[in-house]
């Protein structure tokens, strides 16, 4: 019975011996008993020092952090232990396997021991690993067209995807110059140090390795070891030397950034692990990347030239300057979309014409880039050339639309062209496919314009097209934009609401610049196209006065300026004009400093002029806080002292002070 157990035994070891995977056993609590001898001669220990635990520092940490407790488990219930892991061989470097331990049982059912088996399947993980990480960086790469950005993703793709940290070296634009670019390394201090190394490259060229000699040559170099005499040789500065050894390495490659027979630059991969030292598997997979990095570069250069052009061009063709007519003022603003992005066809317009009347146009061409902005260029053009033959908004609109086709630009175009009688405050106007503008009067009530037609274009239809006139109320504003404004985060109803808003709070009124004010309140994410805003602001409110505004500090001096339009309005004397200032001042200043806690409110200013009698009402929303009342100021007393008649009206609605001069 002993021979023919030893004779099995025999028989189980020569198979083990004989098969192309590792074979073990183990004791019933997990410790190696036997191995074969293809293990033993890729661990690089003996059957010794590899009997009991010993073979447990082969096992990756990471790895062996993740099984263990899966172990544990599977020591104590008999299950079958099974999974993927990195082994680490002779040589220093670890490798994929996917292993299976299954429990030997007596005829009683206790284990009596374990056999297991591993697979190498290094090259098929390393492969998946790879299209996952080449997946990550199309995704990465693809998605901007800035260059500082797109070095930035690499280093980060490769540090520590590929790397322990690295180095991007790039050749100057117009002469031979090598420039360190940028240093990644996952550890901020290191990180830091590593960055002295920026500037002109340190590397010298003449050693036949390196940066400058990737570069010449536009061929890849890898170093499976690197040698302390390659560092000193390569930088000839002591403490870029130091730099290396601190931030430590063992193994490296050098790969050019190029698209096609461009070089622009290199990249330097370092691994600092003993354990982690280069191969050709490794090259490939470097080289690749490499080769992706160097078409983006070459795509955000492309781009940042198109950019600069179209840039130029488009600032070039918006009105350096809109006209101050009368009681009319403009303010407009254009914010382009988020950095990287190109260029878009957005433009406004205001111009006056020979009538006296007041031109305006807004548009925005479908598409970005150079192209998009020398079609804004054509368009805008062409409404100007129309409008000065005294032209109807449509008929202006049915020639800019001749003027695309004549080009045969094949495109779209939404747009709205105006005409303004600042006399009789007449709007006429034409829609082709463009958000339609917003009136606000100086109470705060928003109104939607009305009037629709087809975009500029292939669907331009003249008659679709509708002429529309609309009287504007005095005190008012009419604010034009492009759809960027209210699709930046593809929740068009919620930015609407948000436009809304700020035109009832009226709080355009009092900034510096109405359209900036409107773009920087609506957006709450990153705009992905171009914005522009046209804003039309009607100050005649000389005759009467009747307008609602914040209670903000930035209020006081746009109800002074409005005042002072009513007293010049009615010829009043300096000392009476004074008055009306000084009194009407001291009740805006305590409708914006005491009604409200939070400065959010909003106050509403009236002054009318009969039978010699001039009659102003400040009305305020909140409630006065008790620390802070009218009636324990100096502001009251200076109304008491300068006007006939001082009243104040109190309610859970709010405080309302007429005064009388």
């Amino acid at each position: 019975m002993l021979n023919e157990l030893r004779a099995a035994e025999a028989r189980y070891r020569l198979i083990a011996e004989a098969m192309p995977q590792f074979v073990w056993i183990d004791a019933p609590d997990g410790s190696a008993v036997y191995a074969n001898r293809r293990w033993l001669d890729y661990i690089g220990l003996s059957a010794e020092e590899n009997a009991g635990f010993g073979w447990v520092l082969t096992v990756h940490p990471d790895d062996a952090a993740h099984l263990d407790p899966i172990r544990k488990k599977s020591l104590r219930t008999g299950e079958d232990f099974e999974g993927e892991c990195r082994y680490k061989g002779r040589d220093g470097k670890y490798r994929w396997y996917l292993f299976r331990s299954i429990a030997v049982r007596d005829d009683n059912g206790e284990i009596t021991s374990w056999v297991g088996t591993a697979t190498d399947i290094d090259r098929q993980k390393r492969a998946e690993e790879q299209q996952k990480f080449f997946a990550t960086a199309s995704e990465l790469l693809g998605s901007t067209l800035d260059e500082r950005t797109t070095l930035e993703r690499i280093a980060k793709l490769c540090a520590p995807g590929l790397a322990d940290w690295c180095i991007i070296d790039l050749l100057g634009d117009q002469d031979s110059s090598l420039t360190t670019t940028l240093v990644e390394h996952p550890d901020p201090a290191k990180r830091e140090k590593l960055q002295r190394l920026l500037g002109p490259t340190h590397f010298e060229a003449a050693t036949g390795f390196g940066a400058a000699h990737v570069i010449n040559t536009g061929e890849p170099q890898i170093f499976p070891f690197i040698e302390p005499w390659m560092v000193d040789e390569a930088l000839p500065e002591y403490t870029d030397r130091m730099l290396f050894k601190e931030a430590g390495y063992s193994s490296a490659m050098i790969l050019p950034l190029k698209s096609g027979e461009t070089v622009y630059g290199a990249l330097t991969l370092v691994s600092a692990d003993p354990a982690r030292l280069y191969n050709d598997f490794d090259l490939t997979t470097a080289m690749e990347f490499a080769r992706r990095g160097g078409i983006a570069i070459e795509h955000s250069r492309l781009f940042a030239r198109e950019h600069m052009v179209a840039t130029t061009l488009q600032r070039a063709l918006l009105p350096p300057k809109l006209p101050e007519i009368g009681n009319v003022r403009f303010s407009s603003a254009y914010a382009a979309a988020v950095k990287g992005e190109e260029v878009g066809g957005d433009w406004y317009d205001a111009f006056e014409l020979p009538n006296g009347r007041i031109a305006l146009s807004i548009g925005d061409v479908a598409g970005h880039g150079l192209e998009a902005a020398v079609t804004m260029g054509t368009v805008r053009q062409a409404i100007r050339t129309a409008a000065l033959e005294r032209s109807q908004p449509n008929d202006v609109l049915y020639r800019a639309n001749a003027a695309l086709s004549l080009d045969k630009r094949d495109t779209m175009v939404t747009a709205i062209f105006a005409t303004f009688e600042p006399g009789s405050r007449l709007l006429e106007y034409a829609i082709a496919g463009h958000p339609r503008p917003l009136v606000v009067d100086a109470r705060g009530h928003v109104q939607t314009l009305e009037g629709n037609g087809p975009p500029l274009g292939a669907l331009y239809d003249t008659q679709r097209v509708e002429m529309m006139r609309a009287t504007l109320p005095a005190g008012s504003s009419v604010v034009f934009f492009t759809d960027g404004l209210t699709e930046f985060d593809r929740d068009i109803a919620r930015a609407e609401n948000r436009l809304t808003e700020i035109l009832e709070s009226r709080r355009h009124a009092i900034a510096e610049n109405p359209a900036r004010e409107i773009i920087d309140t609506v957006l709450y994410a990153p705009q992905r196209d171009d914005i522009a805003v046209l804003v039309m602001t009607l100050d005649d409110h000389a005759e009467h006065v009747d307008i609602l505004l914040p209670a903000d500090p930035r209020s006081a001096p746009v109800a002074r300026n409005v005042l002072r339009a009513f007293t010049r309005f009615h010829a009043f004397h300096d000392d009476r004009a004074f008055d009306v200032l000084a009194v009407a001042g001291e009740a805006v200043a305590n409708a914006i400093e005491h009604p409200y806690e939070n400065g959010e409110g909003i106050f509403t200013l009236s002054a009318a002029f009969t039978q010699d009698q001039i009659k102003i009402n400040v009305t305020d929303r909140g409630k006065w806080r008790s620390s802070s009342s009218v009636d324990r100021g100096r502001g009251l007393t200076i109304m008491k002292a300068m006007a006939t008649s001082v009243d104040l009206e109190r309610s859970p609605g709010g405080t309302t002070v007429h005064l009388t001069l």
